[in-house]
């Protein structure tokens, strides 16, 4: 059986550094150019606020063929997405490219990934805070490139 190196077929980068958020932000691009497919990880601080189903946050994934007109991912032929409890549970988006709910204490201090592998070049996760963020959260966001098409990475 060929030896498979993990480390030549993945490059990581960070798309939004931690940071104290209490308002909606687009996180940085990811560019997938060479790449089959992006893993993205939010990771979700202890909540600055009691996190309610009016006061949340949610997460969400865009796609741009140019790094300038985006679109919600919708499509759960695009995305590989994570049902293990243990972390953040994420769901196939929705039509407003949602993939997690952050609405309680019990889903604050978690990382959330998706996995994206569609058609778009480039990728990029959206936070849309709703109701009030007296207090920030610690967030931050970062990429996984994977399955590169030329090795070593």
């Amino acid at each position: 059986m060929p030896s498979f190196d993990v480390l030549s077929n993945v490059k990581v980068v960070a798309s939004h550094g931690a940071e104290a958020l209490s308002a909606d932000q687009n996180g940085d691009t990811v560019d997938g150019q060479g790449f089959e497919s992006v893993l993205h990880i939010v990771e979700i601080g202890a909540g600055g606020i009691t996190f309610t189903t009016s006061n949340k946050v949610a997460l969400e994934l865009e796609e741009s063929d140019d790094d300038s007109a985006w679109t919600d991912v919708t499509s759960a032929n695009d995305v590989n997405v994570n049902t293990n409890s243990s972390v953040g549970v994420v769901t196939a988006p929705d039509s407003s490219g949602m993939f997690a709910e952050i609405t309680s204490a019990a889903m604050d201090d978690m990382s959330y990934a998706i996995g994206y592998r569609g058609a778009k070049r480039y990728s990029r996760v959206v936070l849309n805070f709703s109701g009030t963020h007296g207090t920030a959260t610690p967030i931050s966001a970062s990429a996984i490139l994977s399955r590169a098409a030329h090795r070593p990475v």
